[in-house]
């Protein structure tokens, strides 16, 4: 429910702030984006897959983080499934002009794409973070 209101206040800002102004992404920017979201989703993906709580005895603590990183395993496919269909319509060319601004699906993907960079990449660095948290708590209890 955060993420999707995450996402929700993000476009709605983002719409308010570039209807004013008449710009249009350019596909090429898509096209890389989604290649960029793509390389962290599977990076990400694999990380989450690496992780051993074999080692840990602490039962409290390993159904924490299993219950964490499955929330953020379906996070991830989540966004990931919806930048797939943005990269597949950002080819349409919707607009809508109101007197002083107008709004474009094209920004709306371009800022979600940039919100799922963000995503990604923040998440990232949570989970190396957590990947060395687990690896101290193994030495300590070894």
């Amino acid at each position: 429910m955060k993420l999707f209101l995450r996402i929700t206040i993000c476009g709605l800002l983002s719409l308010l702030i570039l209807s004013f102004f008449d710009f249009m992404f350019p596909t090429d920017f898509f096209d890389v984006m989604f290649t960029i979201i793509g390389i962290l989703f599977s990076i990400a993906i694999s990380q989450i897959l690496s992780f051993s709580f074999s080692d840990i005895s602490n039962d409290v603590f390993v159904g924490y983080f299993r219950k964490n990183l499955t929330r953020i395993l379906i996070s991830f496919f989540l966004l990931f499934i919806i930048s797939i269909f943005v990269f597949v319509l950002k080819d349409i060319k919707f607009k809508f002009r109101v007197k002083i601004c107008s709004f474009s699906i094209n920004n709306l993907f371009a800022i979600f794409d940039i919100y799922c960079l963000i995503y990604f990449s923040n998440n990232f660095f949570h989970l190396f973070k957590l990947k060395n948290d687990i690896d101290d708590l193994i030495k300590k209890e070894k």
